[in-house]
């Protein structure tokens, strides 16, 4: 396995591209944190879900749960997935696109103006929504 990677690192950086070394330490400047909020997200969507569906049957084992979930609405539960599905599918794109971003030896991939603008405003809804949620 060592030896197979030993030898795409030759190949690929002799094709002009970064070593993976290169490309792995740079993960940190790779958006990090969207693929943190990816996987908060989802594990947040998958809670919600689950809580929608399945709240009422939880009141056999704990009648307490009734207070808690019985004023919430169904629009409300939506908004919930609404909000959840949001996060998670723009945090997966830009994850993606980080990820993804070309790495060449003596190029320096750069962010556009156009795509720290669209990050922002997208990072700035997602902030709103959740807080008026």
């Amino acid at each position: 396995f060592i030896t197979v990677i030993w030898t795409l690192e030759r190949y690929y950086v002799n094709a002009g591209n970064s070593s993976f070394y290169a490309f792995f330490s740079s993960w940190p400047h790779r958006g990090f944190g969207w693929i943190l909020l990816f996987a908060i997200s989802l594990a947040d969507f998958f809670f919600v879900l689950d809580e929608f569906l399945n709240w009422e049957s939880g009141l056999k084992r704990v009648p307490q749960i009734r207070r808690t979930f019985a004023g919430v609405e169904d629009w409300e539960w939506g908004l919930f997935l609404a909000g959840t599905i949001q996060s998670f599918m723009a945090s997966f794109i830009f994850s993606a696109v980080e990820l993804f971003r070309i790495s060449k030896i003596g190029i320096t991939s750069e962010k556009t103006t156009w795509e720290t603008w669209t990050e922002g405003a997208i990072l700035i809804y997602l902030t709103v929504w959740w807080l008026l949620i």
